[in-house]
């Protein structure tokens, strides 16, 4: 795994780490901030495009795997991480 994404506060990222076995080292993650308080959320959910442009992976690098994909689309259905 790449990248882990959080949608939600402090809760969410404990969660996340607790699926990984103690062995294993956790992928880097990107937090976003769905409340009012939070000390593991550093990004605000609304500058998501933004925030999730900066940490891309390098060209020829993606983020497919074979069991998910996904995309982040505006709501008129366009891609809003094109190059």
């Amino acid at each position: 795994m790449d990248l882990c994404i959080t949608l939600g506060g402090d809760g969410t990222v404990l969660h996340l780490a607790s699926l990984f076995v103690a062995d294993e080292p956790l992928p880097p993650v990107v937090s976003f901030a769905m409340g009012t308080l939070g000390f593991l959320t550093p990004f605000d959910v609304t500058d998501f495009a933004a925030t999730l442009t900066r940490v891309r992976p390098a060209e020829g690098l993606g983020l497919s795997h074979g069991l998910a994909s996904g995309s982040i689309v505006d709501a008129l259905g366009r891609d809003r991480l094109r190059r």
